[in-house]
């Protein structure tokens, strides 16, 4: 099974992506700091693998927004979170779009209209997080962009 590199008890890396700690019994001190370790490793590989866009609503092409609308009202469901009723963070399955809301209201959109859009279809539209687990929402507090994503983990687990 593990070949030449047989596991030893002062490695906790067996190989990429594998590694084993003791039990809450046998060491609580040794799986409480591994535990913080992995959700780290896991949030850090879900970050590096999924690609995330800011839209600049004042720069960006009036195109490419409408591409962005459309995309919001297909049948594919996306997941939005909105911070603050001041960003927006939509994942469609694929990458997560990040827009400002406030620069919205810059330039005279009407908001009622957005969240016609964001609640148009399937779409789950949601503004907290409450759903995460504590140590979770401590280790992207400041990368609230994969705040979608991770409903979709939780909403497809029930």
């Amino acid at each position: 099974m593990f070949g030449d590199n047989k596991p030893s008890i002062l490695e906790k890396q067996i190989k990429e992506n594998l590694f084993w700690t003791f039990t809450k019994r046998e060491r609580r001190v040794d799986f409480e700091e591994d535990y913080k370790k992995f959700v780290e490793l896991c949030i850090e590989n879900i970050n590096d693998r999924i690609n995330y866009t800011f839209i600049n609503i004042l720069t960006t092409k009036q195109s490419f927004i409408k591409n962005i609308i459309r995309k919001l009202a297909s049948s594919n469901v996306s997941y939005i979170y909105i911070k603050n009723n001041s960003f927006i963070y939509i994942f469609d399955g694929f990458e997560i779009t990040g827009v400002d809301f406030n620069a919205i209201d810059f330039i005279k959109i009407d908001r009622k209209k957005v969240y016609r859009i964001l609640y148009s279809k399937n779409n789950e539209v949601f503004f907290n997080t409450d759903f995460l687990p504590k140590e979770i929402k401590e280790k992207i507090i400041n990368r609230n962009r994969l705040t979608p994503y991770f409903k979709t983990i939780t909403d497809n687990g029930k």
